[in-house]
C-alpha cells in the first residue's frame, strides 16, 4: 500500500479526502500511521487484515472500519487482495454534521479496535453510497464534487451513527487528547505532555500506555519520525534537511531510525 499523506488540507469547509486503491494479497510494508483525522474504510472487494493501537483487526469484504484520531495504524495482510474506498474526515465537523449521532461515533473512537469491528460488523452500508463516491472520483476536481462527495460521506457517517449498540466510553481516551494537540516537528516530553493533560507524570504514562499501546515517549518519536519520512517521500526533502525539520539532529541516528522504521521493526 502506498504510504498516505499527512497533508490533507482539512478544514471545516473542505472536512473530506476520498480515495480508493486495490491491493494485491499479501503482506503489507506500509509503515504505521497516526494523525487528527478519522478514517473511514469501506472494503467494496476482497479482505483486509490491519494493526490498530496493538490490536490486529480483520475486516471482510463488504464491511467498513473506523481509525480513531491519534490511533497508531497500518495494514498488515490481505489473503485475497482488496479494492478499498478510503475516506479521511477531520473530526471537527461530526458534532455540528450528525447531531447527536455524534456522541455515538465519539464513543466509537474511545473503545478498543476489536470491539469497535465487532459492532461495524453489523453495518450493511447501503452500497450506492461508496459507489457514489467512487464515481464521482473519475470526474475532474471542483466545488460540485466535493460538495457531492462530502454528501455522500455524511450518509455514510450517518449510517455508523443509527447503529444500535451498547458501549463505554473510555474517558481517559479523551483526557490523553491534549498531549497529542501539541505534537509538533519539535520533541515534547512525558513531563510537558502531562502537563497539558493536568496528570502528574507516572499517572500519565500509565494511562497513555494503556489506551495508545505504547509510552508516550515511544509514540511522540515515531511520529516525528513518520512526519519526516512523509516529507521526504512527498516533497523530496533530503535526509539531512528531513531530520532537522523534525527535531533529529543526529544524521546518521536519524538515517538508522528511518530504515528501521520502513521495516516496521518497532520496539514499544
Amino acid at each position: 500500500m502506498n504510504t498516505l499523506n499527512y497533508d490533507w488540507q482539512l478544514t471545516a469547509e473542505h472536512p473530506v479526502m476520498a480515495q480508493y486503491s486495490r491491493h494485491n494479497p499479501g503482506v503489507s510494508e506500509c509503515p504505521a500511521d497516526m494523525h487528527s483525522a478519522i478514517h473511514i474504510g469501506i472494503l467494496i472487494q476482497g479482505d483486509t487484515i490491519s494493526f490498530q493501537n496493538g490490536e490486529t483487526v480483520c475486516v471482510s469484504e463488504g464491511k467498513i472500519y473506523l481509525t480513531s484520531p491519534w490511533e497508531q495504524h497500518k495494514s498488515i495482510y490481505s489473503e485475497k487482495g482488496n479494492f478499498l474506498l478510503l475516506l479521511t474526515i477531520t473530526p471537527e465537523v461530526l458534532d455540528h454534521a450528525l447531531l447527536a449521532g455524534a456522541k455515538k461515533i465519539n464513543t466509537l473512537f474511545t473503545i478498543p479496535p476489536t470491539e469497535r469491528q465487532n459492532i461495524l460488523n453489523n453495518l450493511d452500508l447501503p452500497p450506492e453510497l461508496p459507489q457514489k463516491i467512487i464515481d464521482l472520483l473519475s470526474l475532474p476536481e471542483s466545488e460540485k464534487r466535493e460538495l457531492q462527495i462530502w454528501h455522500a460521506a455524511l450518509g455514510i457517517l450517518i449510517e455508523i451513527a443509527a447503529l444500535e449498540f451498547s458501549a463505554v466510553p473510555d474517558s481517559d481516551y479523551s483526557r490523553l487528547l491534549p498531549s497529542l494537540q501539541h505534537l509538533s516537528n519539535t520533541p515534547l516530553s512525558v513531563a510537558q505532555a502531562a502537563q497539558f493533560c493536568n496528570l502528574s507524570e507516572s499517572r500519565f504514562a500509565h494511562l497513555f500506555r494503556r489506551v495508545f499501546g505504547i509510552s508516550f515517549a515511544h509514540y511522540e518519536r515515531l511520529y516525528r519520525l513518520r512526519c519526516a519520512v512523509s516529507e521526504m517521500e512527498m516533497h523530496k526533502t533530503g535526509l539531512k534537511e528531513a531530520a532537522e525539520n523534525w527535531g533529529f539532529y543526529d544524521k546518521s541516528h536519524f538515517s538508522k531510525a528511518c530504515k528501521k522504521y520502513l521495516k516496521n521493526n518497532f520496539n514499544t
